[in-house]
């Protein structure tokens, strides 16, 4: 019986999704709520915007962030003007996201 239900357990904890979280890719800007989405970034995000003398509460959204390192370490980049695109980088960095400059 022991065995069975050792099994069962092994058999049902291989079938129960596990989300992970993710860190950033070295190299890559990111905007702020694309941060929040792949892992626990509210803290490094808030930590990043107060070395910004702009800082203020309600910038999370369209700041963007450099990826400075492989354990998802960021690093304040710019508040964008109007908006920050997921994932719609220039030409020459099509996986990194965007600010918009003009309405």
């Amino acid at each position: 019986m022991v065995r069975i239900t050792t099994v069962l357990m092994a058999a049902l904890a291989a079938i129960d999704p596990v989300v992970e979280a993710r860190n950033c890719s070295k190299g890559q800007y990111y905007c702020g709520h694309h941060l929040l989405t792949i892992g626990d970034y509210n803290e490094r995000i808030i930590k990043a915007l107060r070395h910004d003398p702009g800082w203020f509460s309600g910038v999370k959204q369209k700041s963007m962030f450099r990826c400075s390192g492989s354990n998802g370490e960021i690093e304040f980049y710019m508040i964008c003007p109007v908006d920050c695109i997921y994932g719609d980088g220039p030409v020459f960095d099509p996986d990194s996201d965007r600010c918009i400059f003009n309405a």
